[in-house]
């Protein structure tokens, strides 16, 4: 009996902390349900977009849990010979397998799902709408650049180890911010900083990845001129990725794009950049939490920018826009502080009831104040 009633508290505490992600579970039911219909619409495979990422993330999750619990486990069992051991060891597991943990694995695979839609709609996009932007993204580019930003990045990094760190950060460093940071900041002890993630993560895929690159529909320099006919503008730059093999990627997803699939990773878009999105989120977040940290973001954050032009993925300009937009994101969704001014504090020790209590208010130095005494 005694059992049954700790597996109904585990079960409400479960149910608590899913309804503290109500809003997050509501974006993402949403979303896929929007993208669902498009692809109905369109006669695609929805289950297979849905189900897209499902084996690689959460293989790679449950992998990375278990070297955690394990790790634990380990420090637990060297622990001195005492006779407690088989209670320390249990009291270990049961510190292990938490509510939050099923809570956040929950949340998780429900992400998980989210991106097989978002890859869905993405290699939809030219179904619904045709490349239409490049033209004036590269005349934009040319403008404020004044036709010479590639020329300056292949000089910059036309070495061999440059080279090698543009490919590291790009396609190996980011793909793990891009899966793991959701997961990371799941188990963030700070729930309001967690959340604020969360909701910037998803909202960024649903505002930037899916509806500015639906309007804004774009291919990117790589792509600039099967989709406009001028294979002039930026032959230098395709000829030179193509002789160094830097354009297999493009050439594969160029291939799908013909082919009509839908596959992991795959789906054509420039504008905005989310390789950009994501790493500026990333660092809005190292810096909320330590400032070594969000220095290291910031520059793998420049890195991004600069090796997304580099690689002919994306137009500069846009990274412009995309950059303070999710700052702004950031910004907009940090909780609310309310501070009384001089004139209303006043106001309130004016109304003193007749038991003598008055109301409390923070002071200048921090510390709540109720007019007879402070406390921390």
């Amino acid at each position: 009996m005694h059992r049954f009633k700790k597996s109904g508290v585990f079960a409400r505490q479960i149910a608590a902390l899913l309804r503290e992600d109500a809003l997050l579970y509501a974006l993402i039911g949403v979303y896929i349900i929007s993208v669902s219909i498009v692809l109905a619409t369109f006669s695609r495979d929805i289950w297979k977009s849905l189900t897209l990422y499902i084996d690689t993330w959460l293989l790679s999750a449950f992998t990375a849990l278990l070297i955690y619990v394990a790790i634990r486990l380990c420090w637990a069992m060297a622990r001195p010979e005492n006779p407690l051991r088989p209670v320390l060891l249990r009291d270990r597991i049961g510190a292990i397998a938490t509510p939050r943990l099923v809570s956040n694995t929950l949340l998780y695979v429900a992400i998980t799902v989210f991106f097989g839609a978002f890859t869905g709609l993405k290699c939809t996009f030219p179904l619904i709408r045709p490349f239409c932007f490049d033209p004036v993204l590269s005349q934009v580019s040319r403008i404020v650049h004044r036709g010479v930003l590639w020329r300056a990045l292949h000089a910059l990094f036309d070495r061999g180890w440059r080279n090698q760190l543009v490919f590291l950060s790009y396609y190996g460093v980011w793909p793990m911010i891009l899966a793991f940071s959701p997961l990371l900041a799941a188990f963030m002890k700070d729930t309001v900083l967690r959340r604020r993630y969360l909701l910037c993560y998803v909202l960024s895929w649903i505002l930037l990845g899916s509806i500015a690159a639906l309007v804004f529909m774009s291919a990117g320099p790589i792509f600039y001129g099967q989709v406009t006919g001028d294979l002039h503008r930026y032959g230098q730059m395709q000829s030179y990725l193509q002789s160094h093999g830097m354009a297999r990627g493009a050439q594969h997803l160029w291939d799908v794009f013909q082919r009509g699939a839908i596959e992991p990773g795959a789906g054509i878009s420039d504008f905005p950049s989310m390789h950009v999105a994501i790493s500026t989120l990333a660092t809005c977040l190292a810096w909320s939490v330590n400032r070594w940290l969000g220095g290291v973001m910031t520059a793998f954050t420049v890195l991004i920018v600069l090796s997304s032009a580099y690689l002919g993925w994306h137009y500069m300009v846009g990274d412009y826009v995309v950059v303070p937009t999710v700052v702004g994101l950031w910004r907009s969704t940090a909780p609310r502080r309310f501070s009384l001014t001089a004139a209303v504090r006043a106001r309130l020790g004016a109304l003193k009831p007749a038991n003598g209590f008055r109301p409390a208010f923070r002071s200048r130095a921090g510390r709540w104040v109720d007019g007879t005494r402070s406390r921390m």
